[in-house]
């Protein structure tokens, strides 16, 4: 892996935040479908869903301040998981238990509009309440190759019956290919098993990322599972 991928990694980069307020209307869904996601808050984690199980984004504030995720689409099936979204069709399987490799091609959907493919071993590692999980990453973008990583670790906790549960935590991650490296730190709140609502507290690594104003939330993702 070139050298230059490990020093941007490690590069410092200063913390934006944004300031709103969030209303999540959840009290009405039901409890019946278990949600698990298989992506942590911007890279891929090293788990499928279920077969039958479909899990589609219904919100997503991703771009300004994090790295941007498009809205998705993730159907299990028997082999793996079929990952669709606005700019690309993608494919993930289960390698060994909590290894697993995906591969996604598309188009980009900047002004270049240039084709790109992308593949990525992620590993996760489950400890009691833990979890940290470490995903290298091959990119093809135009006649570009880019190697990168992410990396990430979040905590779970139980609240109190009736507001379901909380993980917090963080992921970093860079390319080799110029960019900055980015980082997301903040909260997944499962207030239902069927909704999961990713609040970023702190990102760096988006389209604003030069900005001197601090924010938060600096990106929110809310998302249902259906089986």
């Amino acid at each position: 892996m070139p050298q230059g991928f490990v020093r941007r990694l490690l590069k410092p980069k200063s913390i934006r935040t944004r300031i709103s307020f969030v209303l999540l209307s959840c009290i009405l869904l039901s409890h019946s479908v278990q949600a698990g996601l298989s992506r942590g808050f911007v890279q891929e984690l090293g788990v499928v869903m279920p077969a039958g199980e479909i899990a589609v984004d219904l919100y997503n504030s991703s771009g300004t301040y994090i790295p941007y995720t498009p809205n998705e689409l993730r159907a299990g099936i028997g082999a793996g998981e079929i990952l669709i979204s606005e700019q690309s069709l993608g494919f993930k399987a289960l390698w060994q238990k909590n290894i697993a490799a995906y591969a996604n091609l598309g188009i980009s959907t900047d002004k270049n509009q240039e084709f790109f493919g992308e593949t990525g071993l992620a590993y996760r590692l489950v400890a009691q309440a833990a979890m940290i999980n470490i995903t290298p990453v091959l990119r093809r973008v135009g006649n570009l190759t880019v190697w990168g990583g992410n990396a990430a670790m979040f905590m779970r906790t139980k609240l109190t019956p009736g507001l379901g549960e909380l993980l917090f935590g963080g992921e970093i991650g860079a390319y080799d290919d110029g960019t900055d490296p980015f980082s997301a730190i903040g909260l997944r709140w499962l207030p239902r098993e069927m909704v999961t609502a990713d609040v970023i507290l702190f990102g760096s690594g988006g389209a604003a990322s030069n900005s001197t104003v601090f924010r938060t939330p600096a990106a929110l993702r809310i998302n249902i599972s259906l089986k």
